[in-house]
Parts: structure tokens; C-alpha cells; sequence
């Protein structure tokens, strides 16, 4: 069942890639190991069916073991069952001492389709709080999620990238909906905003 769970995970994750316009590829060697999915721009992706401590931090660290211009912006570790509260501090505390950004997703459960829709979603939320998502990027999410889990706000006026991280913190619940946040400024004209957005 988890050799099973894992190998899905890889193949139906590096569809998705693919879908999403990245190269991505799985089973990519490393000098300590291998990552299960990579996407470049990068991001690096675990998927982990236990919640054993020196499995997760060998995890964490192997990324280490690239040359610095190699290595991801992103570290993503996937668990399929829950974390307790203790073992997601362990984890946290080491992963706030590398020099990487990672992010843990647990709880996704079983079924693979399932688990992926929910890894996307919390996904690009995550990644939404730190950069803007492309009108292309986010077709081609709805094309994978469903025009139904893509929340799309459009707030007209200057907002500066912090306000813009409150008010998608404020929105961001519950946690199965992608939320498209974007901000226009007052300047533009009614007409131009209509051309811009036609069809969303």
C-alpha cells in the first residue's frame, strides 16, 4: 500500500506539473538521495507515508547536499497522515534552520486523486502569499482543480503586498479553495479592467 500510495502520488504529481506548464520529473537523483518530484522552477516534492523523526529530517536535509546554485526555492513534504503536534514542531524547528523554504502538508489522506486536488490547493495558497499567480497559471489550475474551487476577489485599489497577505490570511478559510487574489489600481478605468478580466 505505501509503495503503492507513493509511486501514484509521483506519476499523478508530475502530470499535474506538466499541466501546469513546468518540466517536471520524478526519482531525481541528488548527491544524498533522491527527491520524489521535481518542478523547475524549483520545487522540490516529498511525499511521506509515515511520520518516523529520522526519516523526515534525512529528508529535510538531503537538499543540503546541493551546490547552493542549485538547490529550490521551495521544499514541499507531503505527509498522508496527520502530524501530531509534537512531531510538526520537530519538524518545523529544523526546517526554519535551513536555507530553503519548506512547506508541510499533512493529512491528505488515502486516495491519491483526492490527496493531489488538496495538495494543489494548499499549494498555490502558499505560494500566493508571497508572489501574484498569472491569469495563465491560474486556467490552467482551474483546468486540474474546477472553475468551482478558484474564490477569484478583485480588489480595486492600492494595496501594499503585506495588506495584500492579511486580507488573503482573513480569506483563506476553509483551507479546500483556491483563492485568486488580485489587486487593481483605482487609475485604470472601468473599461480597461473589463478588457483585462473578460472571461474569468
Amino acid at each position: 500500500m505505501d509503495n503503492d500510495w507513493r509511486g501514484s502520488m509521483q506519476e499523478k504529481f508530475k502530470h499535474y506539473g506538466e499541466k501546469l506548464g513546468f518540466k517536471a520529473e520524478i526519482e531525481v537523483k541528488i548527491p544524498r538521495g533522491k527527491i520524489d518530484c521535481v518542478w523547475v522552477t524549483r520545487e522540490l516534492v516529498e511525499f511521506e507515508n509515515s511520520v518516523n523523526k529520522a526519516q523526515n529530517v534525512e529528508n529535510l536535509v538531503k537538499i543540503l547536499s546541493l551546490p547552493s546554485q542549485m538547490r529550490p526555492r521551495f521544499l514541499v513534504q507531503i505527509y498522508r497522515k496527520s502530524l501530531s503536534d509534537v512531531d510538526r514542531e520537530y519538524i518545523e524547528d529544523i526546517s526554519i534552520k535551513l536555507p530553503i523554504t519548506i512547506k508541510i502538508i499533512d493529512g491528505v489522506g488515502n486516495d491519491v486523486e483526492e490527496a493531489c486536488v488538496k495538495l494543489i490547493i494548499n499549494l498555490f495558497n502558499w505560494i500566493a502569499e508571497y508572489a501574484e499567480l498569472s491569469e495563465g497559471l491560474i486556467k490552467r489550475l482551474a483546468d486540474i482543480l474546477g472553475e468551482d474551487r478558484i474564490v477569484k476577489i478583485f480588489h480595486y485599489g492600492e494595496l501594499s503586498r503585506r495588506h495584500l497577505r492579511y486580507l488573503g490570511d482573513a480569506l483563506r478559510y476553509p483551507k479546500d479553495y483556491l483563492l485568486w487574489l488580485v489587486s487593481i489600481p483605482m487609475q485604470k478605468d472601468t473599461h480597461d479592467i473589463q478588457n483585462e478580466f473578460r472571461g474569468l
